[in-house]
């Protein structure tokens, strides 16, 4: 499947005005230069001009740069569920990943932040395994923020935070608590931090026209409730796993970066930050199973595949092909 994935990837029509279009462009533009050129050049952040720059050195199509990325973003989501799972499982976690919604996004569009997705996870993995932070840890968030700069409230909220010594009720708490400010759209206190170029840009005029989701996305809000509810119910359900409760603490934590920006367009790209964590909410309970249930997977497989399919998750393997 991941092969196909590749070759559907590597296929597609690079759609002018998109994000991948501007990285395809960068890309022919860096491959010539020098890396202390290409850093200067570029707007974008350091490690993913670095990553450009590279794959530049040895492939001149921006098509086999795409897969490639694909390919490393795959290979860092594999080393990071080795952590938490047994071998066996990875098929199940990447098939999660694969049919949820925003995947195809990370995938071919907004490439940046793909890449600091997976390394957020990762950090994350890395801390349900040991169940501390460890220099990995603090390694995986550093590059995370390198590859795309609004990964740095993440990054530093996972570093400060001891989620392991956190109460989920405090962190519910919390939680609601900026959901009411979010439903009274009452501005956050961390407002300011729009000012970073990275967030600014996202308040731009040009981001305001050519979103049309509008703000305060209560669809959002919905969404990201019902599935505090489900891990609420499944953490009950699994003896209160204390593994699973960092996995669901740090969805609860990370979400709330999505309700303090939710006044800005494309907030969903705040939101993908937890969302992120959905697919190992889902299917990490299963792999503490002492019988596997085959039952129960296949039909959370099915159900996984009908929504994919209903939302579109998998229209990059038949849509803008050349």
């Amino acid at each position: 499947m991941l092969l196909i994935i590749a070759i559907a990837i590597g296929m597609r029509n690079i759609t002018f005005g998109t994000d991948s279009f501007a990285y395809s462009n960068t890309f022919l533009q860096l491959k010539d230069l020098s890396l202390k050129e290409a850093l200067n050049a570029s707007i974008y952040e350091p490690f993913f001009i670095i990553w450009q720059w590279i794959l530049g050195r040895f492939f001149t199509s921006p098509h086999t740069f795409f897969v490639i990325n694909f390919l490393f973003f795959v290979c860092i989501l594999v080393f990071a569920f080795t952590k938490i799972v047994d071998k066996r499982f990875l098929v199940f976690l990447i098939f999660g990943y694969i049919s949820i919604f925003f995947f195809s996004n990370l995938i071919t569009n907004i490439i940046r932040q793909g890449l600091s997705l997976s390394l957020i996870i990762l950090a994350v993995c890395l801390y349900v395994q040991k169940e501390r932070k460890d220099f990995y840890f603090f390694l995986s968030l550093f590059c995370a923020s390198l590859f795309h700069y609004s990964t740095v409230p993440i990054a530093l909220l996972l570093t400060f935070i001891n989620v392991k010594n956190t109460k989920i009720k405090t962190l519910l708490f919390i939680w609601f608590a900026f959901s009411i400010s979010f439903l009274l759209k009452i501005p956050s206190i961390f407002s300011p931090l729009i000012n970073n170029p990275s967030l600014s840009r996202y308040m731009s005029d040009y981001a305001s026209s050519i979103y049309d989701g509008g703000t305060y996305r209560n669809n959002f809000l919905i969404f990201s409730l019902f599935w505090i509810v489900l891990s609420l119910i499944i953490y009950k359900k699994i003896n209160f796993n204390l593994k699973y409760s960092l996995i669901l603490k740090f969805y609860i934590l990370t979400n709330l970066y999505f309700l303090t920006f939710g006044f800005i367009p494309f907030s969903d790209r705040f939101a993908i930050y937890s969302w992120c964590f959905i697919p190992l909410l889902v299917w990490y309970p299963l792999s503490l199973m002492k019988r596997k249930q085959s039952l129960i997977i296949f039909l959370i497989c099915l159900i996984s595949l009908t929504i994919g399919i209903i939302t579109g998750s998998f229209s990059y393997l038949y849509e803008h092909n050349v």
